[in-house]
């Protein structure tokens, strides 16, 4: 590149479908959408950050996440508070322990 300015994702919010916000996050996990606060309750965006986060849910500890993560019934993308990342798919990246000084 160029001008080193990196990499970018764009977002036609007039193409974007309207979402189903009924999803309902399964016992000891919270839906990350749910978590993110738009200004003036603006729809359109409320469309794009759902449109990226979807049904990605967040839970405490990855023995929860797991659990989630790996049902046999309904598979979900889940995210642990220390930031282990689980995939659908179920590659897991992130987490780690603090540096210490």
């Amino acid at each position: 590149m160029r001008n080193k300015i990196g990499e970018m994702s764009f977002i036609a919010l007039d193409k974007i479908l309207e979402p189903d916000y009924n999803i309902v996050a399964p016992p000891n996990s919270q839906r990350l959408f749910d978590l993110v606060k738009v200004h003036d309750d603006n729809p359109m965006l409320k469309k794009a950050f759902f449109s990226v986060l979807g049904d990605m849910l967040v839970v405490d500890d990855l023995d929860i996440g797991s659990s989630i993560a790996y049902n046999r019934n309904q598979r979900h993308k889940v995210v642990t508070k220390d930031g282990v990342v689980i995939e659908k798919a179920g590659t897991m990246t992130g987490g780690g322990r603090a540096a210490v000084n």
